[in-house]
């Protein structure tokens, strides 16, 4: 810590910033860390307050007492099948999990990729590569930046401890992203698999796609 106290005012400015933003900052910090541990408490006492009711036939209710410990709203359709699921907790889970991937129609009662590219599993095995390297890239990047600060090597403000922030946003965000995809690509087919999926199944191969893309074209020119 008084490492910290000598090494401010040389890298961030004004000695009376620190104590001016541990001020601000502090209680913030403070109650978040206290709320995410109350939330993550709170919810698993939620849900079992709620599944012990057994309410299972209102559809409002599966999905809120569900929410309440897996973070998630998952349709109807889906959570009644996965519970009946010899696995049915850890099936939960994982598809909540990879759930910002993929949504339910409601029209159509079949699952979809939300970025209709992933239909292919090249390109999922596309975009995991590419969010892993943008994770490498990104982290080295923004470790370079704070060993150049830190180090005296460059200026230090609040425009390059802006920067720093960012890049650390950009890498935890291509590291959720890749640990996402390559969930997927295992959960999906396992509990997912049997269910509708636009196009007949949760992958589409190279042949299809393009049989697809030359059908829309002739409609259009029709």
């Amino acid at each position: 810590m008084d490492k910290l106290i000598e090494l401010w005012p040389k890298y961030v400015g004004s000695p009376w910033l620190m104590p001016l933003s541990a001020f601000v900052l502090l209680p913030w910090i403070i109650k978040g860390l206290f709320s995410l541990q109350r939330s993550r408490s709170q919810d698993r006492k939620d849900f079992l307050d709620l599944w012990a009711k057994r309410d299972q036939s209102d559809n409002l209710w599966l999905q809120v007492a569900v929410k309440h410990l897996f973070r998630e709203y998952l349709p109807v359709s889906i959570l009644r099948y996965l519970i009946e699921r010899p696995q049915a907790g850890r099936a939960l889970i994982e598809v909540s999990e990879v759930w910002p991937l993929i949504d339910w129609d409601d029209t159509s009662g079949c699952l979809f990729w939300r970025d209709a590219s992933h239909f292919l599993k090249v390109k999922r095995v596309r975009d995991y590569r590419w969010s892993l390297a943008g994770y490498f890239f990104s982290a080295a990047v923004t470790l370079t930046g704070l060993w150049l600060v830190l180090a005296g090597h460059v200026e230090s403000g609040w425009v390059e401890w802006t920067y720093l922030f960012a890049g650390m946003v950009v890498t935890g965000h291509l590291l959720v992203r890749q640990e996402r995809l390559k969930t997927a690509e295992e959960v999906i087919p396992r509990w997912l698999g049997e269910m509708p999926w636009r196009g007949g199944g949760c992958s589409h191969d190279e042949t299809n796609g393009a049989s697809s893309k030359r059908r829309r074209a002739k409609q259009f020119k029709r």
